[in-house]
């Protein structure tokens, strides 16, 4: 596949899937961003080139660390969902996955549920240094920030005392493939 802009892009992918088009699109603009900051570092900031900065690789946790990836699928907000988490080590080996149901909630509730739930059981594990990936970043910035639902509050705290390191990031959608075990 050969193109050379955004624009061009999009309309090669002009009757594929809508989801392919969207992984496409995403692609695409990650790449470029990705080229322009380099671009910038190089022309503006005096830095050489670092070939490996240009290639796209997993970003695994450091020694010691499991790293938790999650997803929900719903039908509706609200309506019926599950969570999936999947747990891999600093090596990338697939360690752990958390596959349920869950019933009848909201995205806000499901996205918190799920990373409490992967860190409950990464506890059980005794998995006491997580790193915790999400797509979802409402549940990021409301646990970076302590602002959980009610019922989900007293939980974490539990939690929370009894790791040695806790780390959550956002991630897009598109790049949050591990949790798939691919």
């Amino acid at each position: 596949m050969t193109f050379n802009s955004f624009n061009q892009a999009i309309q090669i992918a002009k009757w594929w899937c809508p989801r392919v088009k969207n992984l496409l699109a995403a692609t695409v603009a990650s790449t470029m961003v990705s080229l322009w900051r380099l671009r910038n570092n190089i022309l503006f900031d005096n830095k050489q080139l670092d070939i490996n900065k240009c290639s796209s690789k997993r970003n695994p946790p450091g020694p010691q660390v499991i790293k938790l990836n999650t997803d929900v699928a719903a039908r509706g907000n609200p309506g019926p969902a599950g969570i999936r988490v999947c747990f891999r080590d600093h090596f990338g080996t697939f360690k752990f996955s958390l596959w349920r149901s869950i019933g009848i909630n909201t995205n806000n509730i499901i996205e918190c549920l799920t990373i409490l739930e992967g860190t409950e059981l990464a506890i059980a594990n005794n998995w006491l240094r997580i790193w915790i990936e999400s797509d979802f970043m409402a549940a990021v910035i409301a646990f970076e920030s302590h602002q959980l639902p009610w019922d989900i509050a007293p939980r974490w705290t539990i939690c929370h005392k009894k790791l040695l390191l806790i780390k959550i990031t956002h991630i897009w959608r598109e790049g949050n493939i591990l949790v798939y075990g691919k």
